[in-house]
């Protein structure tokens, strides 16, 4: 999929970059592909909004947010906080599980420096990683062995140390 970079596109190499369609994205795209007008070129197109947002200099009152805002409204979905921010953060951090981080920033269009101070972000799932890692796993076998041990020591002090109820030293 190439997506055009206006704010960049005056550097050299620059301008539309190549992303790949990702098997989550192609599904939505084919629904909305089989229930398009015959011809359609763009998912979204309101008649006249291309049109009116493309200008000689490029994109202009494009207005995203607002219209994102109302197909929120619409799905009965609750806006959270930074919309596109959020997103692109989301997708970021996705990403990098996967794929190496120079990858990813070359799809998403930034820095390694920018997706490390802006992008990047802690999810629950790290939480619930680091609660069942091996080593809180080695931990617990720790204490089960350390449990045995203490066990076969009272059982050895029994047998070495205890003879019809008195104790005697363990001879050398």
């Amino acid at each position: 999929m190439s997506v055009p970079e206006p704010k960049v596109e005056h550097h050299e190499g620059r301008g539309i970059r190549s992303v790949p369609l990702f098997p989550e994205l192609r599904q939505i795209l084919d629904k909305a592909f089989a229930v398009a007008a015959d011809g359609a070129e763009y998912v979204v197109d309101k008649p006249g909004y291309r049109a009116a947002a493309m200008r000689p200099g490029g994109w202009a009152n494009v207005n995203l947010r607002t219209q994102f805002l109302k197909i929120l409204k619409r799905a009965g979905i609750v806006p959270w906080a930074r919309l596109f921010h959020s997103m692109r953060a989301s997708r970021q951090t996705e990403l990098e599980r996967e794929f190496p981080r120079p990858v990813v920033c070359a799809w998403l269009g930034n820095t390694a420096a920018v997706a490390e101070k802006n992008y990047l972000l802690v999810t629950d799932s790290d939480f619930d990683r680091a609660t069942a890692s091996p080593w809180r796993v080695a931990s617990k076998r720790h204490e089960i062995r350390h449990d045995r041990r203490q066990k076969w020591h009272q059982i050895r002090h029994r047998k070495d140390y205890a003879t019809s109820g008195q104790e005697t030293k363990k001879p050398r």
